[in-house]
């Protein structure tokens, strides 16, 4: 199950949106601002975010930037599900820490795709957070072997 944070200010999307996610095996937690979201994000590990641009009080960019300032902030996959559709947003949603961007206005065929991506993202990052654990397992037993090793050792010929 993928653990995701719904942000959107739009009950009506909130709704649609927490159903499609569950039915593609989603844990959904859904919230209507900004403020609501950094502290889900401060309390819990979301493996997903998908959030809208424009929320009561603090927009989704600047969210985005702080949820990317947290402990954990880079473990999340950021997805923008957005009315804005210039080219421009799409670089700024970018810049600030979004891994996809996509309008609302795209329609379903295509943010099933993004979802589609966004949960390759989520199953590929798991995977890699699996293979840095086994190697710190691996070298914290490789440098635990070579502490018992005596600093010099003397060869005689």
């Amino acid at each position: 199950m993928i653990e995701t944070l719904l942000v959107d200010d739009s009950a009506i999307v909130r709704a649609h949106l927490s159903r499609l996610l569950s039915a593609r095996g989603h844990g959904v937690v859904a919230v209507d601002d900004a403020e609501s979201a950094l502290v889900q994000c401060q309390a819990q590990q979301f493996q997903l975010i998908v959030l809208d641009w424009q929320l009561p009080g603090m927009d989704g960019v600047t969210l985005c930037r702080r949820i990317r300032e947290l402990p954990n902030g880079d473990c999340s996959v950021i997805l923008f599900l957005t009315g804005r559709e210039d080219p421009h947003s799409l670089a700024i949603a970018l810049k600030a820490g979004a891994n996809d961007y996509i309008s609302k206005s795209a329609g379903a065929a295509a943010i099933d795709v993004r979802l589609t991506v966004a949960e390759r993202q989520v199953e590929e990052r798991a995977k890699r957070h699996l293979a840095e654990g086994a190697l710190r397992k691996e070298r914290d037993a490789l440098q635990g072997l070579m502490d018992t090793v005596p600093d010099l050792i003397y060869f005689k010929d």
